[in-house]
């Protein structure tokens, strides 16, 4: 008896689930519409099925009890399992009923009152989890439709969620907006709120959603986007202006081009501009509340840390080189802080601009390198126009100050050593006179100045991040040097300078960090001791390498002039030799103003020493040069030759012959085998042990006499004589 009955009612739920399956398809899927009378058909019908349902379920376990004494205790355990799972199904059915509710709740709520509805939709969603823990339990009869209806309320809630999304996106839109202007130099934002009754409802309705926080978010960063970021960075040359009517407020910022330099800010100018918009964004959402909070507070704790960042950034760290002017910019920053408070956008707790600072120190080390990298670049890539003159360039008659200062580098005073002046330092590490380009002075300096401010660095990521942007700006000069890579290889003073510059900053950055830790005692900077010692041998290899192809290019420039020369026109000798002397002397007047005295001797005595190789070359290859060739030559190449020690006088002291030993005495012997006689020739040989064997091989002079001299037995001795 109870068995039959208990197929029959399952057989009817079975249909019944199916049938109500059905129905929510149509209405949730399929969006078949029905009369205003159906619409609580569905809702009916599972309440009804779930009341029968427990009153048969009741009649079906008392007629258990009575026929427990006639069928086995297996039979009766499985007609019990198969009871509850079907009383499992009434709950089901009555939580299916429930959620069915809340829909057709909200599908009338939704245009009435979003904030019922978003509730609504709350508790529908918090029933849906126990949807999914009772249909995972297997049922063999149950489980295909109440899976099936299950999946369909899933789809209904979540087409009812973006409905609401929806109504309230296209509200928020019309809240504040952004409208697109034709003027590019124009950015305007409506605000338009209507009844605040509905926008606060419409802001808790988001809240319950928690849809609230991104919206504020992506509003916060349109504004600072679109109306603070613009405001700040024009430097206080735009305009704000406001509108009101009943419907929206509007505010206008007008972007106009000033004949301000660039980088120059009104600091007034932008905070006044900065509360006028905050005040008039109050206003425009007055009364509109989410809670307990105002919807534009809400907004401001958003907001005003990307202010305080974005004011930090661009109006307070440009001054980070004058702490008076950051002291002034902090002050007005804070009373702007202060209105804001009194207005009540922000409250007495928000941080102050000064706690924030102290908190994105960074920044103003961030901005001070980047700062200091651009004018650091700028100066590189300025010509070397402006000279000034460096180095210690007295002389030392005193054979012991040497050994003497050596002796006391360990007593330098540091605050001489920080005047830059290289007589404070041992006469073995000072930089000899020279003259350099004032920029790259300024660059040295530059350098100088941002360790110093490591030494007083408040901790070693800042000294490190200081000491690393000192470092960029070694580097970039060496990278960024190949700008005039064409004048140093074509102007010889360029080449010099850049030489200079090099063996410059090598001596400053040397000894840099030692200065600045015997004067600041700045312990922070004892890591960095050799910091810059990688770059000492980079900055002579490339002032070699710079100075090494100018002296070629000289070295070709005299080959172009004298490869016209030769014996058989003496006068085209005379020529290039006096064209050389000219070029060389042309040479010798800007390197000697430039270049250091010892620097100045060795380059020209390279150049002087090639000069007089290629003329001896012209003599040495000659197969004959009669006597009228040879003392026309003589006086020609003499002429020459004094002209060329008069270049390497330094001090009243002739350093040619020291500098230029071997060319300059093998040249001379050359001009007076030209002009002397067999028998002067014979005495300064001096059977092989005078000067003109000491400065000229055997053949050559053996070739010489053969080209001067005609075949005689007075020659043939003298050439036996020679071995």
């Amino acid at each position: 008896m109870a068995a039959s009955e208990l197929n029959d009612l399952l057989g009817d739920v079975t249909k019944e689930l199916a049938a109500v399956q059905d129905s929510l398809r149509r209405k949730h899927i399929e969006f078949i519409p029905v009369l205003k009378t159906e619409r609580h058909k569905i809702t009916s019908t599972l309440n009804e099925m779930k009341d029968s349902l427990g009153s048969q379920l009741d009649v079906i376990d008392g007629n258990l009890d009575e026929e427990q004494a006639r069928i086995t205790i297996n039979e009766i355990e499985r007609l019990r399992a198969r009871c509850g799972c079907l009383r499992d199904c009434r709950e089901l059915l009555d939580k299916f009923s429930t959620v069915e509710a809340a829909m057709e709740e909200m599908r009338m709520l939704l245009d009435q009152n979003t904030l019922k509805c978003a509730e609504t939709l709350l508790f529908a969603v918090g029933i849906l989890p126990a949807l999914d823990e009772m249909t995972s339990m297997k049922s063999e009869i149950t489980e295909e439709s109440t899976m099936a209806i299950t999946k369909i309320l899933y789809t209904s809630v979540s087409h009812y969620r973006n409905l609401l999304l929806g109504k309230l996106n296209g509200w928020l839109r019309q809240v504040v907006s952004f409208p697109h202007s034709r003027v590019p130099a124009i950015t305007q934002m409506n605000v338009c709120v209507g009844d605040t009754a509905e926008a606060s409802m419409n802001i808790s309705a988001m809240s319950i959603m928690k849809v609230l926080d991104d919206w504020m978010i992506k509003l916060g960063d349109n504004i600072m986007k679109n109306i603070i970021h613009p405001v700040i960075n024009g430097g206080g040359s735009s305009t704000v202006a406001t509108t009101h009517d009943p419907v929206k407020s509007s505010l206008f910022i007008f972007r106009v081009k000033t004949s301000k330099k660039k980088g120059e800010v009104n600091v007034d100018a932008i905070f006044a501009q900065l509360l006028a918009i905050f005040t008039h964004l109050n206003a425009s959402l007055i009364g509109v509340e989410d809670n307990t909070n105002s919807l534009v507070s809400s907004l401001m704790k958003i907001i005003f840390p990307q202010l305080q960042m974005a004011i930090l950034k661009n109006v307070i760290s440009p001054r980070s080189t004058n702490e008076s002017e950051i002291e002034e910019t902090m002050e007005k920053a804070e009373q702007l802080r202060e209105q804001l408070v009194e207005i009540g956008l922000i409250n007495d707790a928000t941080p102050s601009f000064k706690s924030f600072a102290e908190n994105h120190e960074k920044v103003f080390t961030d901005r001070k390198c980047i700062t200091r990298l651009a004018r650091a670049r700028e100066l590189v890539l300025a010509p070397y126009v402006e000279l000034t003159t460096v180095g210690y360039g007295e002389e030392e008659t005193d054979e012991n100050k040497f050994e003497e200062d050596s002796l006391k580098f360990l007593d330098i005073k540091a605050e001489e050593a920080l005047e830059d002046k290289d007589s404070s330092y041992p006469f073995f590490f000072r930089l000899l006179k020279c003259q350099i380009s004032s920029t790259t002075k300024e660059l040295v300096d530059l350098v100088r100045e941002t360790v110093n401010e490591a030494a007083k660095a408040e901790n070693e990521e800042m000294a490190g991040r200081l000491m690393l942007t000192a470092r960029n700006m070694v580097e970039m000069f060496l990278l960024l040097t190949k700008s005039h890579a064409t004048s140093f290889s074509s102007v010889p003073q360029m080449a010099a300078v850049y030489h200079n510059n090099c063996h410059y900053i090598g001596h400053r950055l040397m000894l840099m960090v030692f200065d600045v830790v015997n004067e600041k005692h700045a312990i922070i900077l004892s890591s960095f001791q050799s910091f810059f010692a990688p770059f000492l041998v980079q900055l002579r290899a490339s002032a070699q390498q710079v100075m090494s192809n100018q002296l070629l290019q000289i070295r070709r420039n005299i080959s172009q002039l004298l490869s016209e020369s030769s014996m058989s026109s003496v006068s085209s000798i005379e020529k290039g030799a006096n064209a050389c002397t000219m070029q060389l002397a042309s040479i010798s007047n800007v390197w000697k103003e430039v270049l250091p005295e010892l620097v100045y001797c060795g380059a020209m005595s390279n150049v002087i020493g090639f000069f007089f190789d290629q003329l001896s070359n012209l003599m040495l290859t000659a197969e004959d040069i009669t006597a009228n060739d040879a003392t026309f030559i003589t006086a020609a190449l003499s002429t020459t030759l004094r002209q060329i020690e008069k270049l390497t006088v330094i001090r009243g002291s002739p350093m040619l012959h020291k500098e230029c030993t071997k060319p300059y005495f093998h040249f001379k012997e050359i001009i007076f085998m030209l002009n002397a006689s067999l028998q002067d020739i014979d005495d300064r040989w001096c059977d092989g042990v005078g000067p003109l064997a000491e400065c000229l091989s055997v053949k050559e002079i053996r070739h010489l006499v053969k080209a001067l001299f005609s075949n005689s037995e007075q020659r043939k001795r003298l050439l036996d004589r020679f071995y």
